[in-house]
C-alpha cells in the first residue's frame, strides 16, 4: 500500500512511502436496526469483518447459519486485497463478530476492490440510485406481512386480524344468525297467535 505523508515543514509537496498492508486497519463494522416510527429503533444484529482475514461467506441465505470452528477449519480465510472480490451471505448476531451470540439476521454482501481507473469505468449510484449497476441491486424481497399497520389498514386486517381470528368471526356470524332467527320467531309468535285466535272466533261466529 502507498500512503502519502508530509516529510517536513519546509517541503511544499507530499511524498509517498510504502506501508505494509499488515499494519493497516481494514475493518467493516455493520449493525442492523429496525425502523420504528413512534418508538426508538431496536438493535437487531451486527457483524464485524476484517478485510484482511474474512471468513468465507455462505452462498445462499437459506444455508446461512452460525459459524462453527469446523467451518473455519474447512474453509480458508479471505484477504480482500488478494482476492479482489468476495460475495455471499454472512450471519449476523447479537454478540457481534463472526462467531458467538445468537443468530438474529443475515447480511448479503458483495465487496470488490478496484483501482481508481476501474472505479471510474464502473460508475455506480449510491444505494439503488441510478446508475444501479456493478452489481445491480434488486428491490428487497420483504414478506407480505412487512408493513406499518397504521398506514395499511387493509393489510393489517388481512394479515393480522383475519389470519389470527377468522374462526372467531365465523363463530360470531353463526351465533348472530342463530340469535336473529330465534328473535324473528319470538317476534312473529304473538302475531300468529292473535291471528289464529281471531280467525277461530270468526269461523265459530
Amino acid at each position: 500500500s502507498i500512503t502519502p505523508f508530509e516529510m517536513a515543514l519546509w517541503h511544499q509537496s507530499l511524498s509517498e512511502r510504502n506501508l505494509p498492508i499488515s499494519h493497516m486497519s481494514a475493518d467493516i463494522f455493520t449493525k442492523i436496526w429496525d425502523n420504528d416510527i413512534f418508538s426508538p429503533d431496536d438493535f437487531l444484529a451486527s457483524i464485524d469483518l476484517n478485510l484482511l482475514n474474512m471468513p468465507v461467506p455462505y452462498k445462499m441465505p437459506k444455508r446461512c447459519k452460525m459459524y462453527t470452528p469446523e467451518y473455519h477449519e474447512k474453509h480458508q480465510r479471505i484477504n480482500i486485497f488478494k482476492a479482489k472480490r468476495v460475495a455471499g451471505v454472512y450471519p449476523c448476531t447479537r454478540g457481534g463478530g463472526d462467531s458467538g451470540g445468537e443468530l438474529t439476521g443475515k447480511l448479503e454482501v458483495e465487496i470488490e476492490l478496484l483501482t481508481a481507473e476501474e472505479a471510474d469505468a464502473k460508475e455506480n449510484g449510491r444505494g439503488r440510485k441510478a446508475p444501479n449497476q456493478f452489481p445491480k441491486l434488486d428491490p428487497p424481497k420483504r414478506p407480505a406481512t412487512s408493513f406499518f399497520w397504521l398506514t395499511s389498514p387493509w393489510k393489517t386486517f388481512r394479515y393480522i386480524i383475519w389470519k389470527n381470528y377468522k374462526w372467531y368471526f365465523f363463530l360470531a356470524l353463526v351465533i348472530s344468525g342463530f340469535i336473529s332467527f330465534i328473535g324473528l320467531i319470538l317476534y312473529n309468535v304473538p302475531h300468529f297467535s292473535v291471528g289464529a285466535m281471531f280467525g277461530s272466533r270468526s269461523r265459530s261466529g
